[in-house]
């Protein structure tokens, strides 16, 4: 059956960096899940990123 996903790109603050990208994940997909989003069934994965961009 078909589906859809939706990809969301956040900005996250700058003392981010000071933590562990699985610490971050963890704590975000924890959070997100208490979140009312509209269309959402569920959060399958949220994964964080190094970024060379300001």
């Amino acid at each position: 059956m078909p589906r859809k996903i939706a990809i969301m790109v956040i900005n996250l603050v700058k003392e981010s960096v000071e933590k562990l990208n699985k610490e971050i994940e963890e704590e975000i997909l924890k959070e997100i899940k208490e979140l009312r989003i509209p269309w959402m069934e569920k959060v399958e994965k949220v994964t964080v990123l190094e970024s060379d961009k300001d």
